[in-house]
This record gives C-alpha cells, structure tokens and sequence, in this order.
C-alpha cells in the first residue's frame, strides 16, 4: 500500500482530539505575572507623570509626554533584542536545541551592553539639538533637557532590562518576574517622593527615580534568571554576537512598534498643539498615558503565549498554537474591557488626579474601546511573527500603530467631529486588515500544494495526511490504557512490526504510568505521534515539577522496567524542562528497528 494511499484510508479508532485543559492551565499562570511585566515597561513614565503633575504642575506633566519619544526609542531597542532573542530560543526549544537557545541569550545580553552604550554617547553629545527637536519653541525646554539627560544616561539599564523579563517566561519562573516588577513600582515611587519633594531636585529627580528604580529590578531579574534550574546561566565565555541579524528580523515587529509609537506621538503632538492649544495637549498627554498603560493588557494577553506559539511552531503542532490564540483573544477581549469600563467610570477621578479643566468622560470612552480592537490586532500580530512571519507582523504593526491613528486623525478634524474618535476607529481599521490581509494570502496559497489556513496561515499538511496524531489525556491512571492503544493504532498504520508495535505500546503505557504517578495533581498530559520519511516519533508534554524519567534510572525499581525497555529501543530520547514544563521526545529509525526485530 503507497504511503498516500495508506493516509487517505478510512479511520477505525475512535478520534480523539487535543483539548485545552493543559494549555489553559500553563497559560493562565503566566497571564497575569506577564501583564505585570509589561506593566515595567509604562510604569516610571505613568508614576512620574503622577509625580510631576502634582509637584511641578502642567508644565511638568508636558515635559514628561515630550520626553516620552526617547523612552520609547530605548525600549525600542531593548524590545528588538530581547524579543527577537526570546523568540528564537523559544523555536530552539521546540526542536529541543538548548545549546542554541543558550547563545542566542548571550548574543542578547552581548547587543543590549553595546545598544545602551552606544545610545548613551550619542545622546549626550547631542542632548541640546535632541531637547530643542522634542519642543520647538515651547516654554518646557529645560525641563525636558534635564528629564532627558538622566534618561540617556541610563539607557544600557532600559535595553537590558527586557533580557529578563523575556527569559524569565522562557523558564515558567512566573512568581520571580511578578516579584520583579514589584520591586521596580516601589522603588519608583519611593525615589520619586524622597527626590521630588525632600531633595527638591525637579525633573532630574523623576528621571533619576526611574533609572535606579530599573537598575535595581533588573539586577533582581538577572539573579532570579541564574538561580536554581536555569537553561540560561551567565557565563563570560558565551558573550557574542553570532545571529544577531536573526535577532533584529525576528524582534522588529515589537520594535518598530515601539519606533512607530514615538513616531505618532511626535505627528500627534505637533497637530493638537497646532488646532486646539495646550488644553487639549494637556488631555492628549493624560490619554496616552493610560494608553500605554493599556498595554499591560493589549501586549500583556499576546505575549502570555508568545513564547508557547514559538515552541508549537518549531514543533508544527497547529492545534496548540490554535487553542493559545483563542485564549488570548479570550482573555484580552474580558481584560480590555474591564479597563475600558474603569476609564470612563473613574473619568472624574482621572480630571481631579491630573488637575484638567477639560472633561474627559469622551476621550476616555475612546481611549477604552480602541484598547479592545488594539488588543485583538496585537494576538494576531504576535502569532504571525512567532510563525515567522515577519513581513506581515511588520506590517500590521505599522498599520495599527502609526499609518492608521495618523491619517484618521485629521479626516476626523475636517469632518467636524472630536478629534478622540481616531482611536477606535484607527483601532476597528486595524482589526479589518487584521482579518482580510491572511485571509487573502490563504486564498492564494489554494493554488499550491501546501494550502495554508484562513487567519492564522497555518500549513495542516501533516494533519491532512494523518502522518501526526494529536490528542490529549486526563492526567490520571486510567486514560493511560486508551493512550497507549491509540498510539498502537496508529503505529501499525503506518506499517511498523507488529511485534515492535507491540513491545512500544506496552513501554509508552509504562512510561506514561510512571509520568503520571511521579507527578501528582496533573489536569492533563499532550501527546503527538508522527510518522515522516521513515522516522516515528512521540512527544509527551505535562506540567508538574522537572522529571526526567530517562535518568530516573534505578536498576532495583521493577515501575521503571518499561523506561529502560523503551530507552533501549528508541534512537533518541530526550526531556527539557522549559516554559515550566516537560517534554519527552522518544525518535525511532524505523528500518533500523525492524532489523533488529527480524523480518518481517
């Protein structure tokens, strides 16, 4: 029987399908710690900006928004290495590659030291020309050039503090990025009182509040990185730049999002101040603000699974990568518009916090839903640069965070309507070309041998051909039987000796037993069996604490009897423990095997 049509026979076991109990589990105890992540990368602009406006007054709270374009530079750089890096270690993952994932860390920490240097020296030599080109002529020159000054200076601790961030999510150390930025919000906020008013030192204060305050977290988080079991432990010898083109390609979607942020900040400016005066600048800076504080939702939800939609892609395990995207689209949809509703209810708060004349209920209302459509374009964004994809996230990018805001805004002006309108309708255009962009590309690729799926551009070839099995299982003693059977079926589906057959169920059932007892409280474990050009393979992937049953090795225990048998079997086996989880891959050279066992 030729191997298509062998695929194209009708089934005769029961379908079992992947559910989401263990993906839903892994990603809601990342969720929130990543959302608090984020929350590091507005939170000393956000807690400055409180600061200054209640200590300094209006002008103050202008020079912190102005200022804002080089904040966002330096997490633009940092963003592009630490997430491009990340990224990559996490597809080396899927393939099981460690040492590879290892040197693209070190690559990552080589670039981010040079970024920070290299942007400290420039900036300081051209601190007057950079200051005079944030403000024209406004009256916050100085104010901006001292914020500015301290900024720069610090600009190697910005870049490197994403490179823990990022790694830390790689390792499933949840609890140790939360505790991260806790440190990094109460040092912010204690520097910035004792600096702003017992010290008296002005904007040089808030700036100086924020860079220690980072400088400290960051040390935290590079510990917290090395400490216990790590993949990522710092050595000197490591220190290189080798792929780091690869790491720009693959970091330029969350980069040039921040470019593209600084970008229409500059463009939003120049208009508001130019049609409605310093009022409505005032509002702008307050809205944009909470606007970046809104990506502790709209990144927070896309990254959550970034790192898992990575490893899935390596491994081309579609099914895993569909059940994470709709739990990001899920859990953003829920957060988004819980932060909506909180702005336009606590309007009035926000008005006496900031001490605005200007009502804020309207531009608030389209601040909160704007954030819903930017979240959902943000999934997408996410997914497609994970699958690499980079084009297209770039893209997107672009469109949803500068072309789209730019050009609604001044189309709205004309027609005489509130300028605030631009952000959701900028937000809904996004998410238009978010749906209609793949969904044209898939329409293209059905004239190919290798159809890719409506939005998410995925390649179900395998799946089609039934040369994988996905499925999942209670983690529990009494699916490990049905397991075990269905991995059977579909060994002897793709022609393997009965008699090899036979002695691999009845190892994997063992194995699968031993995962199962040596890891108790398990909701559920994924399993992938797949047959491709001669070589069979499994992958087991659970939860629980960092087992490696292959080395649990002990002659005397009769429960390991099955492990050894099925070590001596397989061509390869191999565990890592990342994202907080297992995973067992077990390679078998079919021919090899079968000569071992005899003719058939």
């Amino acid at each position: 029987m030729s191997f298509e049509a062998k695929n194209n026979a009708p089934a005769e076991q029961t379908v079992l399908r992947r559910d989401d109990r263990f993906l839903r589990r892994e990603y809601r105890k990342v969720l929130f710690p990543v959302m608090f992540s984020v929350l590091g990368g507005v939170i000393n602009a956000l807690i400055d900006s409180v600061f200054v406006s209640r200590r300094i007054g209006v002008s103050g709270l202008t020079a912190v928004n102005l200022s804002m374009p080089v904040y966002l530079v330096l997490c633009m750089l940092g963003s592009l290495i630490a997430s491009g890096a990340a990224v990559l270690s996490a597809r080396a993952e899927g393939r099981d590659d460690l040492h590879t994932a290892e040197r693209l860390y070190h690559t990552a920490l080589t670039a981010g030291l040079c970024a920070g240097a290299l942007v400290t020296l420039l900036g300081l030599v051209f601190l007057g020309p950079l200051s005079g080109f944030l403000t024209g002529r406004g009256s916050v020159r100085a104010e901006v050039e001292a914020y500015c000054r301290v900024t720069l200076a610090g600009s190697a601790v910005y870049v490197m503090g994403y490179i823990p961030l990022y790694y830390l999510q790689l390792e499933g150390k949840t609890a140790q990025i939360s505790r991260m930025i806790a440190i990094m919000v109460g040092a912010d906020a204690v520097l910035d009182y004792v600096l702003l008013y017992p010290l008296d030192l002005g904007m040089t204060g808030a700036a100086l509040a924020s860079v220690a305050a980072m400088l400290v977290s960051c040390a935290y988080g590079f510990a917290a990185l090395s400490s216990g079991f790590s993949n990522y432990r710092f050595r000197i010898r490591g220190m290189n730049l080798r792929g780091l083109g690869e790491i720009t390609r693959y970091g330029s979607p969350a980069a040039l999002g921040n470019l593209y942020d600084a970008g229409k900040l500059l463009a939003v400016n120049t208009f508001i101040f130019a049609v409605a005066g310093e009022s409505a600048a005032a509002v702008w800076a307050v809205l944009n603000t909470l606007s970046e504080l809104s990506m502790v939702v709209t990144l927070g939800a896309a990254r959550s699974g970034s790192a898992m939609v990575g490893v899935y892609c390596s491994a081309r395990e579609n099914d895993g990568i569909r059940t994470l995207v709709r739990l990001e689209c899920i859990a953003g949809t829920i957060l988004s518009g819980l932060f909506a509703l909180a702005a336009v209810l606590l309007s009035g708060a926000i008005e006496a916090l900031y001490r605005l004349s200007e009502p804020m209920k309207l531009p608030l209302l389209c601040l909160g839903v704007g954030v819903i459509f930017n979240t959902l374009c943000c999934v997408m964004e996410t997914c497609f640069n994970s699958e690499g994809r980079i084009a297209l996230s770039n893209l997107l990018v672009a469109l949803r965070r500068l072309i789209l805001p730019v050009a609604a805004l001044p189309l709205l002006r004309a027609a005489g309507t509130t300028m605030w309108l631009f952000l959701p309708l900028s937000g809904l255009m996004s998410l238009a070309a978010c749906l209609i962009i793949p969904a044209a590309l898939s329409k293209r690729s059905e004239a190919t041998d290798r159809p890719l799926s409506r939005f998410l551009l995925l390649d179900d070839t395998l799946k089609r051909t039934r040369a994988v099995l996905d499925f999942s299982i209670p983690g529990e003693i009494g699916a490990v039987c049905e397991a075990a059977e269905r991995i059977h079926d579909f060994c002897e589906l793709h022609e393997m000796e009965p008699r090899l057959v036979m002695r691999l169920q009845l190892s994997i059932e063992e194995l699968l037993n031993v995962i199962v007892t040596k890891n108790p409280g398990l909701e559920s474990v994924d399993l992938r069996a797949f047959a491709l050009e001669g070589i069979t393979g499994i992958r087991i992937r659970c939860a629980g604490r960092n087992y490696n049953p292959f080395e649990d090795d002990d002659p005397e225990d009769d429960f390991l009897m099955g492990v050894r048998m099925l070590k001596k079997m397989a061509d390869v086996t191999t565990h890592t423990f990342t994202l907080g989880t297992n995973s067992i891959n077990i390679i078998f050279g079919r021919d090899k095997l079968e000569d071992q066992n005899g003719p058939q």
